[in-house]
């Protein structure tokens, strides 16, 4: 597959999966709807042209588009002449538009060798409020998006394929104010499947560890206070079926919508800057930037069905040796390995969780939880002192959920995720095409 079609693939599915507004000035016109899709995008750093249009009753047909990045001023732009189809287009109250759904059809593309396949993309709960376009419409452009099946192929045989993929976001508005005040998003990849017997060089060792086909999903789940800047993506889950889970949860403080919209300014900047440029903007308002966002926390964890065995069986098959000769060696060599400015205490907590999971592999967990959020610019300048950054983000290590000197906490769920008490309490999810479309 050539670097041009996978970048078309790439865009595509971009402009299918991530927000697209729908509506123009006036509804009947589908030159007008156009331009304001255009002007919207404009906001999120892209210029976007579009080929011809037509409407019949509320559905905008257009054929084909280009696009290029601001950031990226000497980057041909794309083009592509994919049929966009907008359905349920109506005009709201604010003087905006929404509309039901925008559908793609099946994108497809490759060569003899390999070849890809993405069917089934849409957008649903698009929505475009009236008045001058800004960041925060492009953040509320649409509601869910789905997409599947995918397939890639080799020679005409599936070597990896997707049932669907499901994006969905709710908006809350506090009190009455019509701009929204947070999301909460979910997002789930099912049906992954791939399919090692038919993949070219696959070792036959592999096969035998592994079976003919391995499958899993990936689900997500996160929540954002605009008004607080509190972001938590908790229960990022990427699962392959009988073999392990690996489980991921980050919370950041001070993510508000105006540093959002400082970050995108400094992206339109950096365009044309030399490196040294570029470096000194870094320098200056990079570590501005740093300093309003807080880590509030991270954790990792792996649950193993039987993934490190087969693993290790595998591996030291593979070099003559015995499973059990192979792990000690592992275990010698990280003892090698780990940094002394680490500390003797914490290496030391180290091998206890990585010898208790290879002897009897159930689960690993890691977490970086601080008594409070620790801002970024102080990290930074805290790099160069490792066993302090240790302690001021309570770092902690565990196997098979022993505690190996710290409580570990709990990986925080959704409901848990940082919020401001009051902002939650005048908070309620309002549905957009009841409240703001026009009859």
């Amino acid at each position: 597959m050539t670097p041009a079609r996978l970048l078309t693939v790439s865009l595509l599915t971009s402009v299918a999966l991530l927000p697209l507004p729908a509506i123009a000035q006036d509804a009947g016109d589908a030159d007008a709807f156009l331009d304001r899709v255009a002007a919207t995008f404009e906001v999120l750093g892209y210029t976007i042209d579009f080929g011809d249009a037509t409407m019949a009753g509320d559905t905008i047909t257009v054929k084909g588009f280009s696009a290029s990045l601001a950031a990226m001023p000497d980057a041909d732009p794309f083009t592509t002449d994919v049929e966009l189809t907008f359905e349920g287009v109506a005009e709201t109250e604010d003087g905006g538009y929404s509309a039901e759904a925008l559908t793609v059809p099946t994108i497809e593309g490759g060569d003899d060798d390999f070849a890809y396949s993405l069917a089934g993309i849409a957008l649903s709960d698009l929505y475009f409020p009236g008045g001058e376009a800004t960041m925060l419409d492009g953040i509320e452009m649409v509601g869910g998006a789905e997409a599947g099946p995918f397939a890639f192929s080799n020679k005409g045989t599936d070597l990896i394929t997707i049932d669907s993929i499901t994006a969905d976001s709710e908006f809350g508005f506090a009190d009455d104010d019509a701009e929204i005040s947070s999301i909460t998003s979910t997002v789930a990849v099912e049906g992954i499947t791939l399919n090692l017997a038919d993949a070219p060089d696959t070792e036959p060792a592999v096969i035998e560890a592994f079976g003919d086909v391995v499958t899993g999903s990936i689900h997500q789940q996160s929540s954002w206070d605009l008004t607080t800047g509190d972001l938590a993506i908790s229960n990022f889950d990427i699962t392959a079926d009988n073999l392990a889970t690996l489980s991921g949860d980050l919370s950041i403080t001070g993510y508000t919508l105006a540093v959002l919209e400082t970050m995108s300014k400094m992206q339109e900047e950096s365009a044309g800057m030399t490196p040294e440029q570029m470096q000194q903007q870094q320098a200056t308002a990079g570590m501005a930037l740093l300093a309003q966002l807080g880590l509030g926390g991270i954790s990792l964890r792996l649950d193993d069905a039987s993934l490190t065995n087969k693993v290790l069986t595998l591996i030291s098959d593979m070099q003559g040796a015995k499973v059990d000769d192979f792990t000690a060696g592992l275990e010698g060599m990280l003892a090698a390995v780990l940094p002394p400015a680490l500390g003797d205490e914490f290496n030391g907590e180290i091998k206890d969780a990585v010898a208790t999971f290879l002897a009897d592999p159930q689960s690993l967990y890691v977490a970086i939880a601080p008594a409070t959020p620790v801002n970024f610019a102080v990290l930074m300048m805290s790099a160069g002192q490792p066993q302090m950054l240790i302690d001021m983000l309570n770092v902690t290590i565990s196997a098979n959920d022993t505690d190996m000197g710290v409580d570990a906490p709990d990986a925080m769920s959704a409901d848990e995720a940082p919020v401001d008490d009051a902002a939650a309490a005048d908070e309620e999810s309002t549905d957009r095409s009841k409240d703001k479309v026009g009859n």
